[in-house]
């Protein structure tokens, strides 16, 4: 053994440790996958896999590729190997760890056309830099935010981003067992906000760990970093501007891949296309608009109003007070559909699960909808007024309240008392869509 031959290794070895991944030439391999083997092949083998599901190696062969905290190279190179990529970038933080992918590649004669770029998350994405495909591994578990990372890594990519990341999750194989521990999620986490009118009511949960910057394989500065649940990293891409994400392998999936038992690893592949639609901010804006006319244009049957407001005998009385505390719930529901709701579509239902907010004002706001569809303008602007003036009467009846009385008078000429209630709509809820609800309602009572 030379003197050369033995300093090459000793190189070797201090750039180590080569943990993730194992590098091969046909003679010889370095590293070791430790207790994470069968890790490589499972992220690359989901990539490939989703890659291929949507484009064809011609379409491929005219894409560009970045690889987001590249660690030493090794999945990009072993990805290069599949699919040929036009252009192929790999940016990571730390220069250590690109040297260490440049002297294992130089030791084992393994030749990339990969262009490996020094440069954390955030600053790269504020270049101005754009890729066909975004893909990024075993990063989003070493930094504290996930949603402002993949924020980042959104703007990064026309088409397509791959995010395999340590999760907070069970490995739960019991669909019954898995639906209690979602229960639990939701229940303590409330979805209750109006964008789960058009998205389903999916929560995610976060786990929390310091993390100092003493591995090459860490956090790139010591502080706080969050392990998220699947759940978390696919909200995160949903308001980065992405379709459905579709979860490439599941931690309980994951966990099989991974040969051995030395670790208990819980990890996730999330694959997701950006979409051409409106963001969801918009389609927030745009469900508000249609979901407050609808509800302005629906009703519930004024006998029904009349029953809950006015309920006839002890009996009735006792079954109305019990409902008026638990409209929201499946039970209740069912009940009032004795009550000549057997119809009542989702709007009407809607209305029904918020009356348990300040009972007797929604009640009286029905009632003033109910006027109104009536011609009895008159009756609807003195029940309206007085309920826009009870004091801490329920918000929403407030700024409803105002916004019907803006539409009334303003069909009714008066002019300067509508603009007297539309600035009380502009105070109360600066995002309500007042004007469309002007535009629409006034067209419909001139009718």
């Amino acid at each position: 053994m030379t003197n050369q031959a033995i300093s090459q290794r000793h190189l070797l070895n201090a750039h180590g440790p080569y943990s993730h991944g194992v590098w091969r030439s046909a003679s010889a391999k370095v590293g070791n996958d430790e207790a994470l083997a069968g890790r490589p092949a499972a992220i690359v083998d989901a990539f490939v896999e989703n890659v291929l599901r949507l484009y064809s190696i011609d379409e491929v062969r005219a894409m560009t590729f970045v690889d987001i905290g590249c660690y030493d190279g090794y999945l990009s190179v072993e990805i290069e190997k599949r699919l040929p990529f036009k252009k192929m970038v790999g940016v990571e933080p730390r220069k250590q760890n690109i040297r260490k992918g440049e002297f294992v590649r130089n030791y084992l004669g393994i030749e990339t056309n990969i262009k490996f770029i020094e440069a954390d998350l955030y600053a790269f994405s504020r270049k101005n830099h754009t890729y066909d495909i975004v893909f990024c591994s075993g990063l989003i578990h070493h930094l504290e935010d996930v949603s402002g990372a993949i924020n980042a890594l959104a703007k990064l990519t026309k088409k397509v981003i791959f995010i395999e990341s340590q999760c907070y999750a069970p490995l739960i194989s019991s669909p019954a067992l898995q639906r209690l521990w979602q229960k639990f999620n939701k229940r303590s986490i409330e979805p209750k906000d109006i964008v789960y009118k058009f998205i389903e009511p999916l929560v995610g949960v976060s786990g929390f760990k310091l993390e100092t910057n003493y591995y090459d394989g860490s956090a790139n500065k010591v502080g706080l970093v969050s392990i998220p649940s699947p759940e978390t990293i696919i909200m995160s891409l949903i308001c980065a501007g992405f379709e459905k994400p579709i979860t490439a392998l599941n931690p309980l999936q994951y966990r099989q891949k991974i040969t051995s038992k030395l670790r208990d690893f819980r990890s996730t592949c999330i694959f997701a296309q950006k979409t051409d639609d409106i963001h969801l901010a918009d389609r927030c804006d745009q469900f508000i608009f249609e979901y407050e006319l609808a509800m302005l244009n629906e009703q519930l049957p004024n006998d029904l109003i009349t029953l809950l407001l006015n309920p006839r005998g002890p009996i009735t009385k006792k079954i109305m007070n019990w409902l008026m505390t638990r409209l929201g719930s499946r039970q209740a529901q069912s009940i009032l559909t004795l009550f000549k709701l057997q119809t009542a579509n989702k709007f009407q239902k809607e209305i029904l699960g918020n009356l348990k907010y300040d009972p007797p004002s929604k009640l009286g706001f029905e009632k003033a909808k109910l006027m109104i569809g009536q011609k009895k303008y008159g009756e609807s602007l003195q029940l309206l007024e007085s309920l826009a003036s009870k004091e801490n009467v329920d918000w929403r009846v407030f700024y409803r309240s105002c916004a019907l009385l803006s539409v009334l008078n303003e069909f009714l000429g008066q002019t300067e008392t509508a603009n007297y209630w539309k600035n009380l709509v502009s105070i109360s809820n600066p995002n309500y869509p007042l004007r469309i609800i002007l535009e629409i309602e006034l067209h419909s009572l001139l009718k």
